[in-house]
């Protein structure tokens, strides 16, 4: 390792221990808000896609990548949510939001629709994975249905998020 790269380095992994600490915080805090009624505010505000969403787009790709990966485990692990059931899709959830958000960003640094495209398709994409290998169960697309209509006000709070830092970013994310 040269002196050149150390300080690189040190510095993905400083950005994507915050990062990770985030992934942590924003669920936490919004699972504290009262759920009312209707279903748990986790699912309908999507507070889990929030520190990946701002890492990626703030700290650049392997900070966004840490806290979608290590998000739902430890998430799991200190408040008991997400249940041990949906950790392994959810998780590829949060690292496929995180490559297409990526993906989209290198095709088109100033697409303000990134963040929602990359969320929908993400989405989609684990649901036809689980569909295909469970033996293409019946009810798969109809709760991915369910969830995106509880899930919008979260979309429409990826939407504003990841379209105001691509708007006042001066440059890509990973151009730093």
């Amino acid at each position: 390792m040269t002196a050149t790269t150390q300080p690189s380095m040190v510095r993905v992994i400083s950005l994507s221990v915050v990062a990770v600490a985030a992934s942590l915080a924003f669920p936490y805090l919004v699972h504290l808000l009262p759920a009312g009624q209707g279903p748990q505010v986790g699912a309908t505000y999507l507070p889990i896609y929030w520190a990946p969403l701002l890492a990626t787009l703030l700290f650049g790709f392997a900070p966004g990548l840490a806290a979608a990966a290590l998000g739902p485990v430890l998430n799991h692990w200190v408040t008991g949510s997400p249940p041990a059931f949906l950790l392994a899709s959810m998780t590829l959830e949060l690292v496929a939001f995180v490559v297409l958000l990526r993906l989209l960003l290198n095709h088109a640094p100033r697409n303000l629709l990134a963040a929602p495209l990359a969320y929908l398709t993400g989405r989609a994409l684990v649901t036809a994975s689980v569909w295909f290998s469970s033996g293409m169960p019946a009810g798969s697309w109809a709760g991915l249905a369910s969830s995106l209509q509880t899930a919008w006000p979260g979309v429409a709070i990826l939407t504003v998020i990841g379209a105001a830092l691509v708007w006042l970013s001066p440059r890509r994310p990973d151009a730093r």
